[in-house]
């Protein structure tokens, strides 16, 4: 039995584009994997450990291997829960619209707190340095109100997709895709057809993953 974790960064719940095809996955994926556990971790809902003083503190002493104090041992600790939520499912998706170009704040939040030397990373001055993760199955699925693709010449206002890529390759994953619900910023028309495309290839993926 595997275990899948859905990451979700929007706010919207099913009002949101990528949350919709999320769901779109997921029910897909629970009727070709019946026995497989989903895990479903919705940000917004989540009680994110404040990334101050203590974390920081206790990140530079695990870098530095020096004993914690009291409050940075705990800060640590409850870093830790998250890291390990993350690093034990055997398939990872992340469901997130664009804003602003970026990411949601909550979305940078979660990577930010669980991206810990000796939990996410290492660093060793001879080699440099290395993903601690684990390689995994993990699917990106996305929304955005304009297109960013090659033909849109826009692909570097993308900064969604950059980051992620950016970050999951830091902590070494690199068996991924990605979906895109886009453009949504379309007559009525035109997004029913981008979101029915966008669902009929989540339905497909969802069996094969």
């Amino acid at each position: 039995m595997a275990t899948l974790l859905h990451i979700e960064a929007s706010p919207r719940a099913a009002r949101s584009h990528s949350s919709q095809a999320a769901s779109a996955f997921l029910d897909a994926y629970a009727q070709s994997h019946p026995h497989d556990h989903i895990v479903r971790l919705d940000l917004w809902a989540l009680d994110l450990p404040t990334y101050d003083g203590a974390v920081l503190d206790a990140k530079y002493s695990a870098l530095a291997g020096a004993a914690m104090p009291p409050e940075q041992a705990a800060a640590w600790a409850a870093t830790r829960v998250l890291v390990d939520q993350f690093k034990q499912a055997d398939k990872l998706v992340i469901s997130s619209p664009m804003w602003n170009f970026s990411l949601p704040y909550r979305l940078k939040h979660y990577i930010d707190v669980i991206t810990q030397p000796g939990m996410l990373w290492s660093f060793d001055p001879a080699t440099g340095y290395s993903g601690l993760a684990g390689d995994r199955p993990t699917l990106l699925i996305q929304s955005a109100a304009g297109s960013y693709d090659a033909a849109s010449g826009a692909q570097s206002l993308d900064h969604l997709s950059s980051y992620l890529a950016t970050w999951l390759d830091f902590i070494g994953i690199k068996n991924r895709r990605t979906l895109w619900v886009a453009p949504t910023f379309a007559d009525e028309a035109a997004l029913a057809q981008t979101k029915a495309h966008a669902l009929e290839t989540a339905i497909g993926l969802a069996r094969q993953f």
